[in-house]
């Protein structure tokens, strides 16, 4: 069941949650939950803080898909909140909603100190691009992991981290 995607009727009916120490994974199939995209805008290029790399994405509004995907975004934080049994008001959304604009979505790029940008970035004939050219307004297609859940400050996190990201342009 694992090759099952974000479009797929059964997909979020799939999901695993299992509690470890202090934090919950979310997996299908024993693997890591992942999902593809539809093409998708970056509209303010990439943010940098510490060592970490976010960068929101918008669905194209002409993309029959896009209304479909935003759903199925909430949807997920949704079955997540269900099935770690994390209250909705203390597992903050990553989607973000602001008057007349298009419905955001933060991610981040996979990076950690010791091994580098964990993230790969190609282009649409498979050949690598440096992530720090990525710019507003560049489309994308990306393979998303939702990471597992952790507790902070009061609130239970979790984060969509691309694992790889193919650049229309």
């Amino acid at each position: 069941m694992s090759s099952l995607d974000w479009w797929h009727p059964q997909f979020l009916d799939n999901i695993e949650v299992s509690k470890v120490k202090d934090f919950f994974r979310v997996e299908m199939g024993g693997k890591a939950l992942t999902f593809t995209t539809p093409m998708l805008r970056i509209p303010f290029g990439l943010d940098k803080n510490y060592n970490n790399i976010t960068i929101k994405f918008q669905c194209l509004q002409e993309d029959e898909d896009h209304e479909d995907f935003m759903d199925f975004l909430k949807n997920l934080e949704e079955k997540i909140s269900e099935l770690t049994g994390v209250p909705r008001d203390i597992l903050p959304s990553q989607i973000s909603k602001h008057p007349g604009y298009p419905e955001l979505f933060n991610t981040r790029v996979i990076s950690s100190s010791k091994n580098g940008i964990g993230t790969d970035v190609v282009d649409s004939d498979g050949t690598p691009v440096n992530i720090y050219t990525l710019e507003k307004g560049d489309t994308c297609k990306i393979k998303m992991m939702v990471d597992s859940i952790r507790p902070y400050k009061g609130k239970f996190w979790y984060k969509l981290k691309c694992k790889k990201i193919v650049c229309v342009k």
